[in-house]
């Protein structure tokens, strides 16, 4: 090594460089980024202000920047607004619920034949459908419920949307 001439010739980036024989040694990108100061790898002053790099002063924005952000500001509130009040948009929570709801729903038509057959076979039926016609509109369900026809396979209770349904398809 003794026969190579070195000398620094300067500072790049936080890293010294140096020159041997006409050759200058630049530093590597990625290790340059150790020894540059925080700030100057974000690109920002203590103050806050963008900084230029080369010059060390402080960059103006262009005068249309901050408009253009409240515009694009103003307009994601307008498109959320009208997305969830016109649009259709729901979130999970009320997605959830529907589907929930829709579930039951489909359930509850699928279980209705099997009300229904329940009602045909069972031999106290005609008790329970006069039971069903001389009781008042908000009873006939618990009667339903009581008879046993609203109750799913492999339950131990009724299921009471069953029974309203099955309370309607037998009062038709």
């Amino acid at each position: 090594m003794d026969y190579l001439k070195r000398r620094t010739t300067g500072v790049t980036n936080g890293c010294l460089t140096t020159q041997a024989d006409g050759f200058t040694a630049k530093p590597a990108r990625s290790l340059s980024i150790y020894f540059t100061p925080l700030q100057s790898v974000l690109g920002f002053t203590s103050a806050g202000g963008a900084v230029n790099q080369k010059k060390g002063k402080e960059m103006q924005l262009p005068e249309w920047v901050k408009p253009a952000l409240g515009g694009a500001a103003g307009g994601a509130i307008a498109l959320a607004i009208l997305g969830f009040s016109m649009g259709g948009w729901v979130t999970a929570g009320t997605a959830q619920t529907m589907a929930t709801t829709a579930a039951n729903q489909a359930v509850v038509a699928a279980l209705v034949p099997h009300c229904l057959a329940q009602a045909q076979s069972d031999p106290q039926a005609s008790v329970v459908l006069a039971e069903l016609k001389e009781a008042r509109a908000m009873n006939r369900r618990t009667v339903i419920e009581k008879a046993g026809w609203a109750t799913p396979i492999n339950e131990e209770r009724p299921n009471r949307a069953l029974a309203q349904a099955c309370q309607e398809a037998l009062s038709t």
